[in-house]
Order: C-alpha cells, then sequence, then structure tokens
C-alpha cells in the first residue's frame, strides 16, 4: 500500500508501517522507536524531505510513502575500471554504471586491464527501485570526461561517468560514491572511497 497524499492520518501511518494502539508518533522514527520505518526508508516525493530520525518529526514527510521492506544498499568492493590502447593513437574508454534495477555494470575498452565492480548496489534488484535512492560522486582527485559530478542525483534512470581521451600516457579520476534514500543526501547509507577511472596508452599485455 501506499500512504494518502492528502488527508493523511496517524491511523493510515500505522497502516502502512505498522505499530499498535495508543498511536505514538515516536515509534516511526526513521531506523529507530519502535523499528516501524526502515533506515533506508524512501523519502516522500511529495514532501521532499527524509523521515526524522530523530527530534521533530514532520507528518508530512510520510505523504505517499510506501514502506520499503527487505532492500540492502551496499557496495561489496570499490568500484575500479582501467582500460588501455596497445597503440599511441586511438580513443580509449572507461565507464562506470549504476542502473535503476540495483545493479552495476563497468566497461574498459579498447584493452580491458581491470574491471572491478560491485555486481549489485541494492539487494534484491528490483525494476524500478532506483526510483527510491539518488548517488553522489565526488572526484579527488582529476576529472571525468562525462556524467554528474558533485551534487546528488537520482537513479531512477540510472547513471553513468566516464574517463576517456584519444591522446598519449595514464591519467586516472579518482573519486568519492556515496549513496543516499533521499535528495538531500540525508542519510547517507553507502560510502566508498578511492573509486578509479583510468585510461593506459601504450598498453603492454
Amino acid at each position: 500500500m501506499t500512504t494518502p497524499t492528502t488527508s493523511l492520518t496517524f491511523s493510515s501511518i500505522q497502516t502502512e508501517f505498522g505499530g499498535a494502539n495508543p498511536i505514538s508518533i515516536s515509534e516511526y522514527y526513521r531506523g529507530a522507536g519502535g523499528g516501524y520505518v526502515p533506515a533506508g526508508q524512501a523519502t516522500s516525493a511529495t514532501d521532499g524531505n527524509a523521515i526524522a530520525t530523530s527530534g521533530a518529526i514532520r507528518i508530512g514527510t510520510f505523504r505517499g510513502v510506501t514502506k520499503t521492506v527487505g532492500v540492502t544498499v551496499a557496495m561489496a568492493v570499490t568500484p575500479t575500471q582501467i582500460a588501455g590502447n596497445a597503440n599511441a593513437s586511438g580513443s580509449v574508454n572507461a565507464t562506470f554504471s549504476m542502473l535503476a534495477n540495483g545493479t552495476c555494470t563497468g566497461s574498459a575498452t579498447p584493452i580491458t586491464d581491470t574491471n572491478d565492480y560491485s555486481a549489485n548496489w541494492a539487494s534484491p534488484t528490483t525494476a524500478g527501485i532506483g526510483s527510491s535512492y539518488w548517488v553522489r560522486v565526488t572526484p579527488t582527485a582529476g576529472a571525468f570526461t562525462s556524467g554528474t559530478s558533485g551534487t546528488w542525483v537520482s537513479l531512477s534512470s540510472g547513471q553513468a561517468w566516464s574517463k576517456n581521451t584519444t591522446g598519449s600516457g595514464t591519467s586516472t579520476v579518482t573519486y568519492t560514491l556515496e549513496i543516499s534514500s533521499s535528495s538531500s543526501g540525508t542519510p547517507v547509507l553507502v560510502t566508498k572511497t578511492g573509486c578509479r577511472l583510468t585510461y593506459v596508452h601504450n598498453y603492454v599485455l
């Protein structure tokens, strides 16, 4: 079910998340209280704010939400792609993608030296699960050739970041990857540092 977007009542919150009478709003802190609201609960698209973990609770944050059940957001490894080219000329591309169904993909062309990424960022993977999560990648060294960085972006249609060149030599972008259940970035559910995209020209197998 989903809570109403208008005429929201305490009983409709209880119906969606569980609980017993008498109803106490303090039972519905996210990730705390009576345990009724999961830590990874998706943010209300109607209100746009995350359900509070402590202190004051905005009733509006419960408008139009469906209880998030059984979703684990994690990254098993630090995403790394190294692309190579045996020639001094020609294009080289390394790309890391997070898909809307909870999986990750990577590519390194034309020669793959390393292609290491978490197969899933959400478990279980589900069509459209990305609509409940946001990602931010922040370069700590170097810069991406393409892809949004430094700001929270929705995973509703997936996101991709690339490092490519037609020049020679070696270049790397190192970045931090964060995943949140809120467009504001609160809470941060996953942080992975030291992620890399690298291209190497004059690569020798």
